[in-house]
């Protein structure tokens, strides 16, 4: 088993109480996080760059409509709606409360904005928004889909897992010490 003893997700790591988040071959939900954050990352630089490269363009030029259906079109259809699709995946699978693990639409902290995005149900759907992402106006450098993609597949391995599985491993100091 490897242990990576880097917070991903700002969960709590405390390093005086002895917590170390436990990464493994067979735990695949902090590889689901970083896969859904490297796609992030890259349709906000490729939005950065698109935003760039239309204000360059724009100087100098006659102010008319082109501007405009370019920021529409290719900024916001071709990369602010990925990153805001796999935000929305980011933060079912996740949850409100940093609580990574199999998400049931039944539960209560998955009642919000997103709804049923984190079960694995959804992940063919995501694997085609991803393969679709690749012919938007270049979405991401298409390593923004490609992440996407690969967040789906390593999803659709949810779909064979025991749910008592995705409960994280508890000390059993810890446990004592919770029952004083």
């Amino acid at each position: 088993m490897l242990v990576v003893t880097v917070d991903l997700l700002g969960s709590g790591y405390n390093r005086s109480k002895g917590y170390v988040r436990q990464l493994s071959v067979l735990n695949f939900y902090d590889l689901r996080s970083v896969l859904l954050q490297l796609a992030m990352w890259s349709f906000l630089i490729s939005a950065m760059e698109i935003a760039a490269h239309l204000v360059l363009n724009q100087i100098g030029a006659k102010f008319n409509y082109a501007f405009f259906l370019g920021l529409l079109l290719v900024l916001g259809i071709g990369q602010l709606f990925p990153l805001w699709l796999t935000a929305a995946i980011w933060h079912a699978h996740v949850g409100q409360h940093g609580q990574v693990g199999l998400v049931s639409c039944c539960e209560e902290r998955v009642v919000n904005s997103v709804g049923c995005a984190g079960s694995p149900y959804w992940a063919p759907l995501q694997i085609a928004s991803a393969v679709s992402f690749y012919f938007l106006f270049g979405s991401g450098f298409y390593l923004g889909p490609s992440f996407l993609a690969a967040d789906g597949l390593v999803r659709l391995t949810e779909l064979c897992r025991d749910p008592d599985d995705a409960k994280p491993a508890v000390r059993e100091d810890e446990v004592a010490l919770s029952a004083l």
